[in-house]
């Protein structure tokens, strides 16, 4: 993700609303805030973040509630 942030530029990326899923730390957004900022692109305060899996570590994620919570999320940012 950071390799795809630094191609960014703020005349061609307004806004950016950041999600994601982690299975290890918890939450990837203050990373990806912290890239986009330092390219100059603005950061939405929205965010959302799900359970992912690595391997056995929560297997199954994101599950099918993970997904319609991103549903809802997308729907109200829009």
């Amino acid at each position: 993700m950071a390799d795809f942030i630094r191609t960014l530029t703020p005349d061609r990326v307004k806004r950016v609303v950041c999600f994601g899923s982690c299975a290890i730390i918890k939450s990837p957004v203050p990373q990806m805030r912290e890239l986009l900022e330092q390219r100059g692109i603005t950061v939405d305060e929205q965010s959302f973040t799900c359970r992912g899996s690595m391997g056995p570590l929560h297997a199954g994620h994101p599950n099918q509630k993970d997904l319609e919570d991103l549903r809802k999320f997308i729907q109200s940012t829009l």
